[in-house]
């Protein structure tokens, strides 16, 4: 195993036990992948395999979806290419794809989130019945901020493109906006309720 791994397991067990994230049990990384890590341990049991499992699960839905983004831009065969060339990169440990960190999880709902901008881009509906799609892209950003929090300069990075693209950014802005509020309040009231929204916020924005 790991030494992170064995850390960010450590805080799971406190929150097994029911303790409290970020009072009890400690650490900088966004809550829905320390209670993924709780989840995952009481579910398959406390172990380096069902780390891995869980890993491999969301690498290879990852490269599914990479292969459905690169498929609109380059045809099958360049998107097989492109899907195995990020299945090398989450394979080796050279780059640490094989552990079960923040970064493997963060990347499926980040890439999912890709997806439903283009499915909205592509989309010949009305304007209004499509927004859905932007809802939902936000909704993963926000889950993927809950995972990893750099993930969010994706979805910086997706309005950068539909100004290029002139699309009417702003408003797809704002409907992604409104779709990653609804991932994330939630979460930061529960904070708020239980009255350590302090250590939640210095854990995942001033750390």
């Amino acid at each position: 195993w790991n030494t992170d791994e064995g850390i960010f397991a450590a805080v799971a067990q406190r929150l097994i036990y029911g303790d409290y994230l970020y009072v009890d049990a400690w650490e900088s990384k966004p809550p829905l992948f320390l209670y993924l890590y709780a989840a995952l341990f009481k579910v398959l049991g406390a172990s380096v395999f069902s780390l891995r499992l869980a890993a491999t699960a969301s690498a290879l839905a990852t490269q599914l979806t990479v292969y459905a983004i690169a498929r609109r831009y380059f045809g099958p065969r360049r998107a097989l290419l492109s899907s195995l060339v990020l299945g090398v990169l989450l394979g080796v440990p050279f780059w640490e794809g094989t552990l079960a960190l923040t970064e493997v999880f963060a990347i499926l709902p980040t890439s999912l989130a890709v997806l439903s901008v283009l499915a909205w881009d592509a989309d010949p509906r009305p304007e209004a019945r499509r927004n859905g799609l932007l809802l939902l892209a936000g909704a993963l950003f926000g889950a993927a901020f809950l995972l990893r929090q750099t993930s969010a300069v994706v979805a910086v990075a997706v309005v950068i493109w539909l100004v290029v693209r002139n699309q009417a950014w702003v408003r797809a802005g704002l409907w992604m906006s409104a779709g990653a509020v609804l991932a994330l309040a939630p979460v930061v009231l529960i904070f708020v309720l239980r009255g350590t929204f302090q250590w939640f916020w210095d854990a995942n924005v001033g750390f």
